[in-house]
């Protein structure tokens, strides 16, 4: 059976961790401050490269801002 989604924690400053879906390429990043964002249509080498990223937060602007559609979750 495929997976339907990972969890990632990180040991970041900023980001706590991240849910990646991979039917619907959905990737929810929950910041520190209880924030989440839900950044859509992900594709799997993003993913890979923001979670291996050296820093999430820094990641978040380089790999995920500007090239995703996105929305805060409430």
């Amino acid at each position: 059976m495929a997976k339907i989604y990972e969890y990632c924690k990180f040991d970041s400053s900023t980001v706590l961790g991240c849910t990646y879906y991979f039917e619907n390429k959905d990737l929810i990043v929950e910041f520190k401050g209880g924030t989440k964002y839900v950044y859509h249509d992900v594709d799997g080498m993003s993913y890979k490269l923001f979670t291996t990223h050296e820093s999430q937060g820094k990641a978040v602007h380089e790999i995920l801002k500007g090239n995703f559609e996105y929305e805060k979750v409430v």
